[in-house]
């Protein structure tokens, strides 16, 4: 994503410890929050393509 380049340069420029690592943990949240949502994405494609979840 366009916006992770901004973050990591946000980063590269930042002068003082509070703000890096600040930006860093945005990353990493922002990282686990789209891994969270893929696997959603995946759990719900497997629960519309089962069979059982024809018959309700």
């Amino acid at each position: 994503m366009d916006w992770q380049k901004y973050m990591k340069r946000w980063q590269d420029q930042a002068k003082d410890y509070p703000t890096k690592a600040l930006l860093a943990v945005a990353l990493k949240v922002n990282h686990e929050q789209q891994q969270w949502i893929a696997n959603q994405k995946a759990k719900l494609d497997g629960m519309m393509w089962s069979p059982d979840g024809w018959r309700k």
